[in-house]
């Protein structure tokens, strides 16, 4: 048997909500280089021009320099800013991926066990930088690649999967391919008799909550939708329980987290605080999130952020202004013993100075 798998949304999820959002980033860096003056402009060019691209080829599939020619001549860029724009584009290609940890895991079995493996994608990026990305994400360097930019000929036209048929000389129903697109990874391949193990990856209803907000601007909602998605499938477990509570801790948690620590940041710095304490023990985890943002952020490295060990029952006493049902149900929480003594400890009142009121009160 022969083992394909499809790349793009299978093996590897970028970190975007949809994959066309990674030209806004693309336009970000071209305008910063002075080759375009409006990134939104270019965004919107870069997804016309691979269309009539695709409808001027006498190919099945372009290539990302057959997109860039079109773009550079309405920009009047040269040769040089062509092939800089598409090493841009390659690039944060490249950095948007991440591995699926169930397909890879899949795959490095196969590869370990001498299993034939090879990759058949619909893609119209160079060969060397896909299998750059898949070997930056912990494939085995032990595969065959079929893309189709490489032979203008696609899975969705079948004419790729007969190549592969082809030069393994194999029986189509030795062929066993996993992918995720319902046309070209599972009706053309069953319609040349190779066997198809779909592979459904949607994203969820948090991930499809966040970028379908009516609030925040397109970039932030897609990336941050993508990143839950990666993170999500960065793990995989056999057992659904476990499974779950990494889709609530990557999808639910985490983001709150994050943007929970981040208002803290943007707070401490409009206010002109200089230093920052996270209260032990649940402020350890907002204090690693902390320290990762002033990594990545240099606005907010001016803010010293320290952990400080101290009770809940040491912060507990010194919130309440009022006595009412949240602080009643705190005070008389029945932990493991509940008793006199307890409920005092809690108010900071030594038992001994109201012992004759309680006998008087029948305790």
């Amino acid at each position: 048997m022969i083992y394909s798998f499809d790349i793009f949304d299978t093996t590897l999820v970028r970190k975007w909500y949809k994959p066309e959002d990674l030209f806004i980033e693309v336009g970000k860096i071209l305008e910063d280089e002075n080759l375009i003056h409006n990134e939104e402009y270019f965004v919107k060019f870069r997804k016309e021009s691979e269309k009539k691209c695709r409808e001027l080829s006498d190919k099945e599939e372009i290539t990302i320099k057959d997109i860039y020619l079109i773009i550079g001549q309405k920009f009047s860029w040269n040769i040089e800013q062509i092939n800089f724009a598409i090493e841009v584009e390659k690039k944060i290609e490249i950095d948007s991926l991440r591995p699926n940890i169930q397909i890879i895991n899949e795959i490095n079995s196969y590869i370990s066990n001498c299993q034939k493996v090879c990759f058949i994608s619909d893609m119209y990026l160079p060969e060397n930088t896909i299998k750059e990305a898949l070997l930056k994400n912990g494939i085995y360097d032990n595969f065959d690649l079929y893309i189709s930019s490489s032979y203008g000929e696609t899975k969705h036209f079948k004419s790729l999967y007969k190549r592969v048929i082809n030069d393994y000389s194999i029986n189509p129903k030795k062929l066993i391919h996993r992918g995720d697109n319902y046309i070209s990874d599972f009706l053309s391949a069953k319609s040349l008799y190779i066997n198809v193990n779909f592979f459904q990856k949607k994203v969820n209803r948090y991930e499809d909550c966040i970028y379908k907000s009516e609030i925040g601007n397109q970039y932030i909602k897609s990336l941050l939708s993508g990143s839950m998605q990666t993170s999500r499938l960065s793990k995989y477990f056999e057992n659904n329980f476990k499974n779950t509570i990494w889709e609530i801790s990557t999808n639910v948690m985490g983001p709150t987290l994050f943007f929970y620590v981040l208002w803290i940041l943007n707070n401490a710095k409009e206010i002109g605080l200089s230093r920052l304490y996270f209260i032990s023990r649940d402020g350890r985890i907002l204090l690693k999130i902390a320290n990762e943002i002033k990594i990545r952020n240099k606005d907010y490295e001016s803010i010293a952020c320290q952990y400080l060990y101290g009770s809940r029952q040491a912060w507990h006493l010194p919130a309440i202004t009022k006595i009412g049902e949240f602080e009643l149900n705190w005070i008389f929480d029945n932990t493991h013993f509940l008793s006199l003594n307890s409920i005092c400890n809690r108010l900071s009142i030594n038992y001994c100075e109201i012992k004759k009121e309680l006998h008087v009160n029948g305790f």
